[in-house]
């Protein structure tokens, strides 16, 4: 295999929580008085809190703290983590098989620390990431700044070259391909709709057939 390490996003990747999030959401921004149409919905998929605070203090002219924006999400998050969501299909056989492939993994999420260790602890995922970062909790830019994939790669002691990121939002895409790494865009029409041109490879479902011959070739 000619990748060392690989870089997974958490929600959208390791586990189907963008369909409960759409959900559970809903009632905050409800309460906070947004437009919850299909275009807000696409901007905020893949964006961290605080870029979700900005985002609706500068379009919809609400004024809500990223601190407290958290604090309104934490009790869904421990819904969608807890309860409702579940691993994507074929995620933990290609974890399986990079591991076993001595490929380092790590994971890199613009949700809080505290919701990474919900999907860790749950599904038993401590085994293969040697590594988490929240950009949410240590205050690194978020997605599309390519800080927290560099970040990664610096820890791990590895190239861009040798480092493989999975994302699914057009954020996340664009800061994997900011990093210089090389970028495997998981698609779900369901709200990925945004530019996945930079992506390396798109595929939608970690059963596709090409994402074998893209690991090793």
């Amino acid at each position: 295999m000619k990748y060392k390490a690989a870089i997974f996003d958490m929600d959208g990747v390791l586990v189907d929580s963008e369909y409960y999030w759409q959900k559970f959401e809903l009632k905050i921004w409800q309460r906070l008085g947004v437009d919850t149409n299909q275009e807000f919905r696409e901007q905020i998929v893949g964006l961290g809190i605080s870029s979700i605070a900005k985002l609706l203090k500068e379009e919809h002219d609400i004024n809500i703290s990223a601190d407290k924006l958290a604090a309104e999400l934490n009790e869904e998050a421990k819904q969608v983590y807890l309860e409702y969501c579940d691993l994507i299909p074929g995620v933990t056989e290609l974890l399986d098989k990079l591991k076993n492939n001595s490929v380092q993994l790590s994971l890199a999420s613009a949700s809080p620390q505290n919701w990474v260790d919900m999907v860790i602890d749950r599904f038993s995922l401590k085994k293969y990431f040697s590594l988490t970062l929240s950009t949410r909790t240590m205050q690194i830019p978020p997605k599309p700044d390519p800080a927290v994939f560099i970040r990664a790669m610096e820890e791990m002691q590895v190239s861009p070259n040798t480092t493989l990121i999975f994302e699914d939002s057009s954020y996340g895409v664009l800061a994997g391909s900011r990093s210089g790494a090389t970028v495997v865009a998981v698609k779900d029409g369901r709200w990925l709709t945004g530019d996945i041109e930079p992506a390396d490879l798109v595929i939608k479902s970690f059963t596709d057939e090409r994402l074998e011959e893209f690991l090793i070739e």
